[in-house]
């Protein structure tokens, strides 16, 4: 194919300068004594213009129609069968997608509704939950109460004991008790904080 250009542009240049060279003999003969070559050479092909403009005009549309025909049409045709084989396979896989895709919105949507109902189940148990343990920090706060209510009832027990008129032997036995209460009273204390 590129043979085939450059031997039409050497055939175009050289017809062109042979044309070119005939044209300005002739107007040497003539004007020999008064124009130079190159003027003569300028008119001529000024006279001439319109013969060799339209010589090339139909050597390029040789030249358009001969690389059309060699490469151009077929390219073309190719090309536009492979797109219109790719538009089919592109409308096969939409339909077959546009299927799918019905069925898989229609599982997304039934998994969707059983992720919302236990969503709705875990907010209601969380609900409880959370109730649960304000009643159970209410029930904390009341044992806590309780157990500063007992430790006092307990220190004012022994400060009675020990004012009181007991014989010692019953004093040291009162105290070994309150120590007793006091230590039952802490670690139960000890057990519901976890420390």
């Amino acid at each position: 194919m590129k043979k085939f250009f450059m031997a039409a542009i050497l055939f175009v240049l050289v017809f062109s300068i042979l044309s070119a060279t005939a044209f300005a003999s002739e107007a040497n003969a003539q004007t020999a004594d008064t124009k130079n070559a190159f003027e003569s050479l300028y008119y001529e092909l000024c006279e001439h213009s319109d013969k060799i403009f339209s010589a090339l005009a139909f050597i390029g549309s040789l030249l358009l129609i001969f690389t059309y025909r060699r490469g151009m049409l077929p390219i073309l045709k190719g090309g536009i069968s492979s797109l219109s084989t790719t538009v089919a396979t592109l409308k096969d896989e939409a339909k077959k997608s546009g299927e799918l895709s019905e069925s898989e919105i229609k599982s997304a949507t039934e998994k969707l509704e059983k992720a919302e109902n236990l969503l709705n189940v875990l907010t209601e148990r969380l609900t409880k939950l959370d109730e649960e343990l304000e009643d159970a920090r209410a029930r904390e706060k009341n044992s806590e109460d309780l157990k500063i209510i007992m430790r006092h009832q307990i220190d004012m027990l022994y400060e009675i004991f020990m004012s009181s008129s007991l014989p010692l032997y019953q004093k040291e036995a009162v105290g070994e008790k309150i120590s007793i209460m006091k230590e039952q009273l802490k670690d139960n204390a000890e057990e519901l904080t976890g420390e």
